[in-house]
């Protein structure tokens, strides 16, 4: 059974003191998802029994990894006073490196995993029922804390040592879950089970090529029509502009496509077999390609629908009618399956290597867990932006970055630096200039060094970015130049100017913009 969220709290500012939803139980498990600043500094996270501050509060479990002395504390603090400490093992942690924590609840004990690997346990000497409050301070910038519940606790008499990321059993009944969003550190998908109907959901980040939405559901025995809408905000009709209504109507024995736009319906499509039946399960799929949404019924491709509106105008998802609906899920694009994107974001350029090192933020990994594949997403991360890449800018590495555009922006920028001060060496400046001075649509690359800029170049094939819409861009390092593709397509090179490039290991984006997700590979 998969672990149902209870609460995520996304950028809190530190020190952030919160309290647990429901306290803590075995079975529930706590991700932090953050970046540690170039510096090396220190930073804490205690589980407490209360908000209070020192020497009054008890904590059941400091978690508090020192860079100065290259060791992780574990403590507790009683009664007013700290007791013994616990600092074996390695240190996991890398100045300017984004990461994932993750505290999993057992009967005897915490177990801790930092980016994918298990690192340590501490056993309770505080019963964790007594926990209610997690704080966090330091040196660190968090950008998400998720606290999650395996369901139902079983009775005393059952075990609950349960492997990492395996809760305990369904109980034959079954669990109802309630329908909360899953959007997780790397999990990269959103989740609603057991949504109501009518049911009315944003779709985080918006739509974008490649992007998928996946609805299962069962029919009632009686004849129903339902409807499926991609929407473009909630207004009501006639306002609501629908960039896809899709319509089974049993009593006609068909399914109806169309657009609502300027108030009022535009051409019906109806072509197609009927693949609906009463009384049973379905699932439906909508993946998001450049110039359609291709429609999948029960695992087959169904139809195409050719876009109407603009697909990045689109931002909520709708249901309604004669149906129960079980499972909604939003995947982003290298979660699409089923999907003939011409050149989908993950797949324009293909990394020569990759250096993975972080984990998953769906469930506590296994004690013998390896490396997993892929690296941290960072969903929504506050402008300006600044992390470490994982690895350096070493030939291979891709960076990917998801965002939207202000209705009237002037410039944003990324650079690729050695570090976080303002005056550091820059490998590559790119400078997108909307309006900026004399610039209007203007591209501008560059590299510093000691303080210097080098020589700009702004010749560009096209200007790729539009105002009010989303974009998805991508870096990749290769041993002689960065190349760079924008909304899926190849957009320039950027040759070497400083080398080694690994030696640049600083994410920074700032301007116009906001982000929807930054990742590394």
């Amino acid at each position: 059974m998969a672990l149902t969220p209870i609460s995520t709290v996304n950028n809190p500012p530190i020190p952030y003191t919160g309290s647990i939803p429901g306290g803590l139980t075995p079975g529930k498990q706590i991700f932090i998802q953050g970046v540690l600043p170039m510096t090396q500094d220190n930073f804490v996270v205690n589980l407490q029994c209360s908000p209070q501050g020192y020497p009054q509060v008890e904590v059941a479990l400091h978690f508090n990894p020192r860079f100065n002395q290259g060791l992780v504390v574990r403590n507790s603090h009683q009664k007013g006073s700290w007791k013994k400490e616990e600092t074996y093992g390695n240190f996991p942690f890398h100045p300017g490196q984004p990461f994932e924590l993750i505290i999993a609840v057992e009967t005897s004990q915490y177990k801790i995993a930092v980016n994918g690997q298990h690192f340590t346990e501490f056993q309770h000497r505080i019963p964790v029922h007594l926990v209610n409050t997690i704080n966090i301070a330091g040196g660190v910038s968090i950008f998400c804390v998720r606290f999650d519940a395996p369901g139902p606790v079983m009775p005393a008499c059952q075990p609950q040592n349960f492997g990492y990321g395996q809760p305990q059993m369904m109980p034959s009944g079954g669990y109802q879950c309630p329908p909360q969003p899953v959007i997780g550190f790397q999990q990269n998908y959103t989740e609603v089970v057991n949504p109501s109907v009518p049911y009315v959901g944003d779709i985080p980040g918006g739509l974008a090529a490649g992007k998928s939405i996946t609805i299962q559901g069962s029919l009632p025995l009686s004849q129903e029509k339902f409807a499926i809408n991609l929407q473009c905000g909630r207004q009501p009709y006639p306002q609501l502009d629908v960039a896809l209504h899709f319509n089974p109507r049993f009593n006609e024995g068909c399914v109806v496509r169309n657009s609502h736009q300027g108030g009022s319906w535009k051409n019906e499509e109806r072509y197609g077999a009927f693949p609906f039946h009463p009384g049973q399960n379905f699932e439906v799929k909508i993946v998001v390609e450049l110039n359609q949404y291709q429609i999948f019924v029960n695992g087959q491709l169904f139809v195409g629908f050719q876009h109407r509106i603009p697909f990045h105008r689109v931002n909520t998802l709708s249901i309604s009618g004669g149906l129960n609906v079980l499972r909604v899920r939003i995947s982003n694009p290298d979660m699409a399956t089923g999907s003939s994107v011409d050149e989908s974001l993950a797949s324009i350029y293909q990394p020569s290597s990759a250096t993975p090192s972080y984990g998953t933020g769906v469930a506590y990994p296994p004690s013998n867990t390896t490396v997993l594949q892929n690296q941290p997403i960072i969903y929504n991360p506050s402008v300006p932006f600044l992390s470490g890449i994982p690895g350096g800018a070493v030939p291979g590495k891709m960076i990917y970055i998801m965002g939207n555009l202000a209705s009237m922006p002037s410039r944003f920028n990324v650079n690729l630096q050695e570090g976080t001060l303002e005056n550091c060496d820059v490998a590559f400046h790119m400078d997108v200039r909307f309006r900026f001075g004399r610039d209007v649509n203007v591209v501008v690359r560059n590299h510093k060094s000691r303080g210097t800029w080098g020589s700009e170049e702004r010749s560009i094939p096209f200007f790729p970015f539009s105002v009010q819409s989303s974009f998805d861009l991508i870096i990749l390092v290769e041993p002689a130049c960065f190349k760079v593709a924008i909304n899926n397509a190849h957009f320039l090179e950027f040759k070497h100017r400083l080398h080694p490039p690994a030696r640049y290991s600083t994410l920074k984006i700032d301007g116009d913009l906001t982000l929807t997700q930054v990742r590394f590979q």
